[in-house]
């Protein structure tokens, strides 16, 4: 038997994020999902182990990316170079 696509499978469990309200638009009844409000925008993330090495770790590399790509001269700075005063 052929399902259509927008069938959910029968193994999906429905997502707790959301709340299914019907709600009437015009003249014809509808569900809206209307999501749980988000946490406050400034919690506290606390970084240790492995995770806070690894971090570190990729914040040097991007300082290192940072210092090699000052040290590439522009298209302008060649540009300069290949063009001699009369």
């Amino acid at each position: 038997m052929s399902r259509s696509r927008f069938e959910p499978a029968d193994d999906v469990e429905p997502v707790p994020s959301l709340v299914a309200e019907s709600v009437t638009a015009g003249a014809e009844n509808v569900d809206a999902f209307i999501p749980f409000d988000l946490p406050p925008a400034r919690t506290a993330l606390f970084v240790e182990g492995k995770l806070e090495r690894r971090l570190r770790e990729a914040e040097q590399a991007l300082v290192r990316l940072d210092l090699a790509g000052d040290m590439v001269p522009t298209l302008d700075d060649a540009a300069t170079a290949l063009i001699q005063p009369v």
